[in-house]
């Protein structure tokens, strides 16, 4: 294994913010009903309503960050000296793995686009081939421009390691 490709952790922050928000929309929404509308909590009925309504809103808020939270940790990359594996979390219960040889990438590009991008430096990796799959997308990768350098330099020593393995064959 040469390099392990995740998305850059700040993809996941504004996740994170939002279930800050929710939290806090939640909490201070139990205050101002206790502190404002008191009467309501007395009631056993008004009391299980409101608890209702704000545990399904912290739970929602809890199960779409737990939701993203393992798109963002088990969509992985794997890059070895002999080729390419990248594994794709499609939903909660599906995932997409594609296999890629090294001998057969004709072209890396990196791009960064954006001020975010930039200022964070992560943006896109693709890994170009005449195979079925015509385009390997490394999405919000980090250090986008070292990546590509690595791919490219890991194709070149495959190749001469595949030149020379075809060599000793025929001799």
């Amino acid at each position: 294994i040469e390099i392990i490709l995740r998305k850059h952790w700040i993809c996941y922050l504004p996740m994170t913010l939002i279930l800050i928000m929710v939290n806090a929309i939640t909490f201070v929404t139990y205050y101002m009903i206790s502190t404002y509308y008191s009467g309501l909590l007395e009631v056993e009925a008004g009391r299980a309503v409101v608890y209702l309504i704000l545990s399904v809103l912290l739970l929602s808020g809890w199960l779409q960050f737990y939701n993203q939270f393992i798109d963002y940790y088990l969509d992985v990359s794997v890059i070895t000296n002999t080729r390419i594996v990248d594994v794709e979390q499609t939903g909660l219960f599906g995932r997409t793995i594609s296999e890629l040889d090294l001998y057969k990438v004709q072209d890396v590009t990196s791009e960064v686009k954006g001020f975010w991008r930039s200022l964070f430096q992560y943006g896109f990796v693709y890994v170009q081939t005449a195979g079925e799959t015509q385009r390997f997308v490394f999405e919000n990768i980090p250090n986008a421009h070292a990546v590509r350098k690595q791919i490219l330099e890991l194709v070149d020593a495959n190749r001469r390691l595949h030149a020379k393995e075809i060599m000793t064959e025929d001799t």
